[in-house]
């Protein structure tokens, strides 16, 4: 049967109201239960026709928590999978009967994989003793062979199993990051046994040169972590050497999670963070959503005392669900920062979700107001989200990143922003609307005329970089100017890495070119030293308007699998980290998440071992952030992979210091957006050869989590620094402010406002 269209509302007429509210509000008693059901279905039946006397209308808020809760019903998390597991095993009831056993046995052994996706282990394990009693009929190197592949998937599963046993437990930050300190009440050490059993027959089967000894390798160094007795048990020719993955950092301290303590124990299975000042009263909160439109969008309230209370149902939030990212911004320019919610990346046809636009009502609440804004009449499958004034008329336009699977030529949309707080979808005339899988979109004045550019990144394909050409019009220059690698794409940013006032680009790349190859594999083979076809990341250099990767100089050349990256500056020192959030769907993608340390701007230090960042769990979303107003940023990421049984706690890092000095900056706009996002904010301090100048674009972010508006500057050693803003409407300021204090800036007032750190942003 063809799959039905996602046609909003309609899809859901046929449905109980009551089913529906079950999900929705789940907590309600029944009498309101009842009340709200026999409201939902009046609105439902008035949404399908023309509306008649007496009958209630459905608001856009309604309307969408519906047609999500309707999909959700239809198309569960891990459908994907599930369609895959069932596609194989279709293709195996279709083998020919004269196919050889090898191939037959082959088959079996990629339904057994395909059925770990789709977690279900024990068809998984059937098929694979089926593969077991067929290996006894095949001759000697096709035993190997299989045999080799059943024993990997068999200690990857298992090992998967005893990471998320360990890492759920009280220990967790420990269990969970390189290095590992195993903690026996959380650790099954009889079955930690049994991996490194399986994994050790593997790379004694194979080569090593083949590609599932080191992957196996690799996931057997492991297993010793948690089995402690990483290194010295670890027989001497399957050791990884820990100097490759520990290298000492004497100024590096060791970050502390704070995740069950604060108040911010979020799970989590690919999802999105925004970190901002949604209440305005002077503390960062966190919005954090989930791929899985069964699992609720959160609102973490910043209590200001060093803790967060979810204020989800407060918020009027219950029910809308899901989405792979956020990107707040004031589209409406009333003083309050509104969230866009990203649906549908990476589930090709069946991720036709519904985009979500929340509107801050200015009370802590939120309402859904997509389809009556303009942003909810196409549905497609949506990655990432930017937002930028484009034109330069003093609102805030929205650029959205969709995938086109296979042949299908979904476009990418250009939102333009009325000034009425309502949009026009302008992608085809503006020449950005480009089908292929973008998968991350950024802007930025590469080109210094003072407009905003854009770049898009692609996974397959050339990455496209338009330039502003003014009157709403773009050219794709990224081939002229030279970032259209790497092939495999995915986040992407502009920012001033190396403090020249100019604005250079980093593009991670993701997946691997064959996928027949477990992608741990590339991963373990570059570790190593061994060459292999994986792409890597690009940190391309502006060269006044044209740009040249310096990867390889500034030590980032490396394959990471990033599905989630952002960037700040830990130390205060006045130049930008970053921080990988890795991984893939697959049982065996065990990849420590990577944060980097720059070196003066001229190369990046690996700190993930000595800072506690090598989070082992599939990351997604990343953001930096002063959550405890204390000088300096920590960071947030969300640790839940895209598998249905990734679904995990997020690590929450709080910066222990480094004695350095600040400032935090927050713009008013007048003539300019609200809160002057796309402004460029120079930063000069310090004197002599230590003199410093950092330039910093307002809500300029990494991808799949969005940093706040307010800038934070790290000082190091100065105790004032020199700005100079550039506004998004044309102006130009110069002040001086001293350090370590959260200040305001209203565009055309020359006097700055010292806020309490603590405080509301008022003027």
């Amino acid at each position: 049967m063809a799959e039905r269209e996602l046609v909003p509302c309609k899809a859901v007429q046929s449905k109980s109201p009551s089913r529906r509210l079950d999900f929705v509000f789940p907590t309600l008693p029944d009498p309101m239960r009842r009340i709200l059901a026999a409201a939902a279905a009046l609105s439902i039946v008035s949404s399908v026709g023309p509306p008649q006397a007496g009958a209630m209308q459905t608001t856009s808020h309604e309307r969408m928590r519906l047609l999500l809760a309707e999909i959700d019903e239809r198309q569960p998390f891990g459908t994907v999978y599930l369609n895959a597991a069932n596609a194989q095993q279709q293709r195996v009831k279709n083998l020919p009967r004269r196919v050889g056993l090898m191939q037959q046995t082959a088959m079996l052994q990629r339904l057994a994989e395909a059925e770990l996706r789709a977690a279900r282990p024990a068809a998984a394990f059937e098929l694979l003793d089926e593969v077991t009693r067929n290996v006894s009929l095949l001759t000697l190197s096709k035993r190997l062979r299989l045999t080799m592949m059943s024993r990997f998937w068999t200690g990857a599963f298992f090992l998967r199993q005893s990471m998320i046993g360990a890492c759920r437990g009280a220990q967790a930050a420990t269990q969970c990051t390189l290095p590992i300190r195993p903690d026996d009440e959380h650790v099954a050490l009889e079955d930690i046994q049994d991996v490194i059993e399986n994994l050790t027959t593997v790379v004694n089967l194979a080569q090593p040169d083949v590609p599932e000894h080191m992957a196996g390798q690799w996931l057997l160094n492991v297993a010793y972590m948690l089995a402690g007795e990483y290194p010295h048990g670890v027989p001497r020719q399957f050791l990884i050497d820990p100097r490759l993955l520990d290298a000492p950092v004497p100024s590096m301290p060791s970050f502390t999670d704070g995740t069950a303590t604060m108040g911010v124990d979020t799970f989590s299975s690919g999802g999105g963070v925004a970190a901002d000042d949604f209440d305005g009263d002077g503390w960062i909160d966190l919005f954090v959503s989930s791929a899985d439109l069964n699992a609720g969008i959160q609102f973490l309230r910043n209590k200001g005392d060093g803790t967060f209370e979810d204020r989800t149902f407060a918020a009027e939030l219950s029910g809308i669900t899901g989405g792979v990212t956020l990107a707040q911004a004031d589209y409406d320019n009333d003083g309050d920062l509104d969230v866009f919610v990203a649906r549908g990346g990476w589930l090709g046809e069946i991720g036709r979700h519904p985009n979500s636009l929340l509107r801050n009502n200015g009370d802590s609440t939120f309402t859904d107001v997509t389809f009556d804004v303009g942003l909810g009449e196409d549905h497609y499958p949506t990655h990432a989200a930017a937002w930028s004034d484009y034109d330069q008329d003093g609102d805030l336009d929205l650029f959205v990143a969709n995938e086109s699977p296979g042949e299908r030529g979904w476009p990418s949309q250009l939102f333009r922003n009325r000034g009425d707080g309502s949009f026009d979808e302008v992608g085809a005339q503006a020449g950005v609307a480009d089908a292929g899988y973008a998968v991350g979109a950024t802007w930025g004045d590469y080109d210094g005329d003072n407009d905003p550019d854009l770049f898009v990144s692609y996974f397959r394909g050339a990455n496209r970089l338009y330039r502003n050409d003014g009157g709403g019009e773009f050219s794709d220059v990224a081939d002229e100017v030279g970032v259209t690698d790497p092939a495999h794409s995915y986040t992407a940013w502009f920012w001033d890495v190396d403090n020249d006032r100019d604005l250079d680009l980093l593009v991670n790349s993701y997946r691997t070119p064959q996928t027949a190859i477990p992608d741990i594999w590339y991963y373990t083979a570059d570790l190593l030293g061994r060459r292999q076809p994986a792409d890597k990341p690009r940190l391309y250099i502006n060269n006044d308007g044209a740009f040249e990767d310096a990867a390889v100089d500034y030590g980032i050349a490396r394959v990471t699998m990033a599905s989630g990256a952002n960037f700040g500056d830990l130390d205060n020192d006045g130049f930008l980290d970053f921080y990988l959030a890795t991984g893939y769907p697959g049982v065996e993608a065990v990849v420590p998440n990577l944060m980097y340390r720059s070196r003066d701007g001229r190369a990046f230090q690996d700190v993930t071992w000595a800072g506690g960042f090598g989070h082992l769990q599939s990351g997604q979303a990343v953001a930096f952030a002063d959550w405890d107003n204390d000088g300096d940023e920590d960071v947030y990421a969300r640790m839940g992979g895209m598998l249905p049984r990734e679904r995990f706690r997020d690590a929450y890092y709080r910066n222990p210091g480094f004695d350095a000095n600040w400032v935090a900056v927050e713009l008013r706009g007048k003539q300019s957006n609200y809160y002057g996002r796309g402004a460029v904010v120079t930063a000069r301090f310090g004197s002599g050869d230590a003199r410093t100048e950092t330039m910093r674009v307002v809500g300029g972010t990494g991808s799949y989590g969005s940093n706040p508006h307010r800038l934070h500057l790290g000082l190091g050693a100065a105790t004032n620094v020199e700005i100079e803003i550039q506004w998004p409407a044309g102006g130009r300021q110069r002040l001086r402010i001293d350090a370590n204090q959260r200040v305001l800036v209203t565009e055309g007032v020359d006097q700055v406002a010292t806020l309490q750190l603590g405080g509301a942003a008022t003027e």
